[in-house]
C-alpha cells in the first residue's frame, strides 16, 4: 500500500440480528419474514468486508444489527432512519437506540478519518453494500455498482480506473456507475464528504448483486478475488 494512502472498510448492514431489548418489535410473523430479506440486511457484505480488511490489513467498522432497528447509512433527518417496526417506539427508546448503535458507529469512523488525515494521509473509504437482484418486479441489470459523487474528482477517477481494470480482467461481469443508487444521495460517505476535503477523502459505496453470495458460490468467489486484485492499484501497491 502507498505510504500516503490509507484504506478504510465499513459495513453498515452486515447482519440481521435483533438485540434482545427490542425483540418485541420484531415478534410478528411479518417482521420475522422481512428480517430475512434485503430489507433486513445486505447478504455477503460482512464476508466481503472482512476479506478486504484481512488482505489489506485495513481498519474495519461493521454492524451486524439489522438495519430495521436503525439504518446506519441514513442521516438523522431521514424518514427511513427507523423502520415501521421501530418508528412507533417512544422518543426515549429511539434515543437509546441512537446512542447505543448509531452514534458509536458513525463517530468512530469520523474520528478515525479525522485523526488519519491529520497525520498527512489520504483516505480511500470503501463501504460494502449489496442489492437485491429484483426490486418491485424489476430485474437489476448489473453485477457490481460503484456509487460516488460525480463532482468529487478523485472519486470519479478512482471508479473509472477501477471499472476499467474489472472490464479488462473479467468482462463477463457487468459494472455500472451510480447504480442501483446515486452515490450523492444520503449516506455515510455523503456525510463524510461534508466534513473532509476532496483531495484527501474518497468515499466509494461498493454494491454487489446479492445473487452471487446467495445463489452463485463460484461466481461469488471469483468476484471477491477480482475486487482484491483490482483495488490494489488504487492503493499504490
Amino acid at each position: 500500500m502507498s505510504k500516503n494512502i490509507r484504506l478504510l472498510i465499513t459495513c453498515e448492514h452486515g447482519g440481521n440480528q435483533v438485540p434482545s431489548a427490542y425483540a418485541d418489535c420484531f415478534s410478528s410473523s411479518q417482521a420475522k419474514e422481512i428480517l430475512k430479506t434485503h430489507r433486513g440486511w445486505d447478504p455477503g457484505t460482512l464476508e466481503l468486508a472482512s476479506m478486504l480488511k484481512d488482505h489489506f490489513n485495513a481498519p474495519m467498522h461493521q454492524s451486524e444489527t439489522t438495519r430495521l432497528l436503525v439504518d446506519l447509512n441514513r442521516s438523522l433527518r431521514r424518514r427511513t432512519l427507523f423502520s415501521e417496526f421501530t418508528k412507533p417506539l417512544p422518543k426515549e427508546a429511539k434515543k437509546e437506540i441512537l446512542d447505543t448503535y448509531y452514534h458509536p458507529h458513525r463517530n468512530a469512523i469520523t474520528s478515525w478519518v479525522g485523526d488519519t488525515l491529520k497525520q498527512g494521509f489520504q483516505i480511500i473509504h470503501i463501504a460494502c453494500h449489496s442489492f437485491t437482484p429484483v426490486l418491485n418486479g424489476v430485474v437489476r441489470q448489473t453485477d457490481i455498482g460503484f456509487l460516488y459523487d460525480p463532482s468529487w474528482t478523485w472519486e470519479v477517477q478512482l471508479c473509472s480506473d477501477w471499472k476499467k481494470r474489472i472490464n479488462d480482467r473479467a468482462p463477463q461481469f457487468r459494472v455500472r456507475f451510480n447504480y442501483p443508487y446515486l452515490g450523492k444521495n444520503d449516506g455515510l460517505t455523503t456525510h463524510l464528504r461534508k466534513s473532509f476535503p476532496r483531495s484527501k477523502y474518497a468515499g466509494i459505496e461498493l454494491e454487489v448483486n446479492q445473487k452471487f453470495p446467495q445463489d452463485l458460490p463460484q461466481e461469488w468467489s471469483a468476484i471477491k478475488s477480482l475486487l482484491i486484485e483490482t483495488i490494489e492499484p488504487m492503493l499504490g501497491t
